[in-house]
């Protein structure tokens, strides 16, 4: 009986060991990626779908780098990213790594079948890593175990990676649009070369170790999570992995990318009433919160908050009525005090809102903007940048003065919108209007479609009619360039001229210059000038002449009661400027005239009445 016992618990032990001896992997992979690298956003999402497909066996770390182009990311660690690119050899992005020598390359490669191949591969390593925060969450602890769980004769390392699991931007980083980056590394403990372990490991060998970070450039303090890895310090392959999650806060509030609504970029009346979205990011039911606000730099103000918001939910909190002034304005909001308790996490706590309350009045033509002044926007003009990316600013190339103004498409992410506001106008003392403006840009290629629009709003930017409009090889003035295009000589520019004589007699008209990018190449913008063509020897000569209906169905009549027989000729055009109907009358002094245009689409038209070398301009408005 003794013996069979003996043997029993002998077969226990052996059983127990030879499980242990099989360690499940959990397996690392490594990529080194930019904010600014297009072929980087094309790839990572669905890199990143493999990856958190497999929770339980993989865990990634990702290494911002400081190329092709800008990176915040990398700004907050570069010397241990750079020690990392050099490590594995990195000489483009993306790169992956796969267990540090598996397998490196193209994230575009990297499949499930990897993960699949690499799993059942044993590891002679158990690990486990833990962490917690101090108090104040001002510093990190770090603690794990390493447990040999066969003996290992090879030399290893122990590397310690602090990660922020999910980085939300309410705006691209970089150039390429990627808003949201997972698992990037924001520190290595001890420091990018790791800790030293053992060169000989016997089975059942424990190994213990612990760290602490003073918490530096981290976004979400409640994102932070960390990844250890042993691995062989010659051939880089990584013996075994372990992870500690992100751990939430209690109580935490933020306020979410929709910001400070309620508030047009460009508002007509100088009252508003704003409104910020708000977002529980604790643990805890949300029941209050203090949303302070200030205006212009003034004395701050405060909203108590209540209410009852869940984990995760979100909530529009209208702030009260106040009144600003004409021009530019600034409103800060930040929210603090979730629940009645110090908030640790601040970076998504603030945000302000610029805007212009216009003038109501409008400035009269003619209006002429060279850009030499080195103030831009130039006085009373806005521009609109709302990927906070790549747009429009003064460049020191002009057409024939030193100034333009230029819409860096180069770096612009495709997609992206930006706009510069020409102060609000007064077109109600012309009876015709039109806008010059020089323009020079090189494609990119004649697949990178960049464009420039012209858009009019009378009522005060609810509704836009775009009166301008060429793209890529239409808008070129210069062949396609690959490099970043500015021009050098005037014969690099092309002159435009565009009717608003639809706008003419309103007395506050908005413009805008539109810029879709097509991450191409860059454009310029000169010598912008409205002006009534005609002048003001036409307004004595209009008060002969009346068209009437208008709104017409197409069916209209023009009533001419000239001084002194004259030749008179009538010219119709549309919106665009084309010239869409032409009358020839002969000699008259005064009669009404009838003229069936309903075969016209339905839309503004500007009618010119030309006699004695004097133009009147009309506008017609046919709805059929």
């Amino acid at each position: 009986m003794k013996r069979t016992t003996t043997l029993f618990f002998a077969m226990v032990i052996l059983v127990n060991m030879a499980a242990v001896a099989q360690t499940t992997r959990m397996i690392l992979v490594e990529e080194f990626t930019n904010a600014s690298c297009p072929p980087c956003a094309a790839y990572n999402p669905a890199f990143n779908v493999i990856l958190n497909n497999n929770p339980n066996n993989v865990v990634a770390v990702k290494y911002q780098v400081n190329w092709p182009g800008a990176d915040p990311m990398n700004a907050h660690n570069p010397t241990e990213v750079a020690s990392m690119v050099s490590y594995y050899g990195v000489s483009g992005v993306p790169n992956a790594v796969l267990d540090g020598n598996v397998w490196q390359g193209n994230p575009a490669s990297f499949t499930q079948t990897m993960i699949n191949n690499r799993a059942p591969v044993a590891s002679p390593f158990a690990m486990t890593v833990d962490h917690s925060f101090s108090p104040d969450y001002s510093q990190i602890s770090i603690t794990g175990t390493i447990t040999a769980t066969q003996a290992f004769g090879t030399a290893t390392n122990l590397r310690v990676a602090i990660i922020e699991r999910d980085i939300y931007f309410c705006s691209p980083a970089g150039s390429n649009g990627e808003t949201h980056f997972e698992g990037v590394m924001k520190k290595m403990l001890p420091n990018q070369n790791g800790t030293v372990m053992p060169a000989a490991w016997t089975q059942g060998q424990v190994e213990y170790f612990n760290f602490t970070w003073n918490l530096a450039n981290v976004y979400d303090k409640t994102r932070l999570a960390v990844v250890a890895w042993v691995y062989n310090p010659q051939t880089k392959e990584v013996q075994q992995a372990a992870f500690s999650p992100q751990q939430g806060m209690p109580d935490d509030a933020r306020i979410t990318c929709a910001g400070i609504g309620g508030i047009p970029l460009v508002n007509c009346t100088n009252v508003i009433t704003p409104t910020v979205e708000i977002q529980n990011n604790g643990l805890n039911v949300l029941t209050s919160l203090n949303i302070n606000y200030t205006l212009n730099g003034g004395t701050p103000n405060n909203y108590a908050w209540t209410g009852n918001l869940a984990a995760g939910s979100t909530a529009v909190v209208t702030l009260p009525t106040m009144n600003v002034n004409l021009g530019a304005n600034s409103l800060m909001v930040n929210v603090t005090e979730p629940n009645g308790t110090i908030d640790y996490n601040t970076y998504y706590d603030q945000v302000t809102k610029n805007f212009t309350i216009a003038n109501p009045t409008g400035t009269p033509v003619p209006l002429v903007q060279n850009f030499v002044p080195t103030t831009f926007p130039p006085p009373g003009w806005v521009r609109d940048n709302p990927d906070n990316g790549a747009t429009w600013t003064r460049n020191a190339a002009g057409y024939t003065n030193a100034g333009s103004a230029k819409m860096d498409f180069y770096n612009s992410t495709a997609g992206n919108i930006d706009e510069l506001w020409v102060e609000a106008q007064d077109f109600s003392g012309a009876s015709a209007i039109q806008l010059d403006f020089d323009v020079a840009y090189a494609p990119y290629s004649s697949t990178l479609h960049d464009r420039l629009q012209v858009q009019v709003s009378t009522n005060c930017g609810q509704t836009w009619t775009t009166v301008y409009d060429k793209a890529n090889l239409v808008l070129a003035t210069v062949p396609a360039q690959t490099s970043a295009f500015t021009p050098t000589s005037t014969s690099q520019w092309r002159h435009e001229t565009t009717s608003l004589n639809a706008f003419a007699g309103q007395s506050l008209v908005f413009v805008k210059f539109k810029g879709i990018s097509g991450y191409g190449n860059n454009l310029y913008v000169d010598n912008i000038n409205f002006a009534d063509p005609l002048g003001v020897t036409q307004n004595a000569f209009s008060k002969g002449i009346s068209l009437y209906p208008s709104p017409s169905s197409g069916k209209v009549n023009i009533s001419i009661n000239l001084d002194k027989v004259s030749p008179v000729t009538i010219e119709v055009y549309s919106i665009a400027g084309e010239k869409v109907a032409f009358f020839n009358e002969g000699m008259t002094a005064g009669t009404v005239f009838n003229y069936d245009l309903t075969s016209l689409s339905n839309g503004l038209y500007t009618v010119k009445i030309i006699a004695n070398d004097e133009t009147a301009v009309k506008q017609l408005q046919i709805v059929k």
